[in-house]
């Protein structure tokens, strides 16, 4: 699942009779947002029943500038 996005994970998870378990997120500035970057169980494992897989996906911090003085540009 690592490279691939949510949805396609989703997808991916759904034909194995699999689904996704518990997401969290981690910064990652170089991927687009919802990327997968790791999941719980090593690709290729043999699972002798379904179990839902843990996800950590990509997201970017932006900064809420609302609100805020403006400051000049040099």
């Amino acid at each position: 699942m690592v490279g691939i996005t949510l949805a396609e994970a989703k997808e991916e998870l759904a034909k194995e009779g699999l689904r996704v378990g518990n997401i969290s997120r981690e910064q990652d500035e170089d991927k687009i947002p919802d990327t997968v970057l790791k999941q719980s169980i090593e690709p290729g494992t043999v699972l002798r029943k379904p179990l839902p897989i843990d996800l950590t996906l990509s997201f970017i911090d932006i900064t809420d500038l609302r609100n805020r003085p403006e400051e000049p540009v040099n």
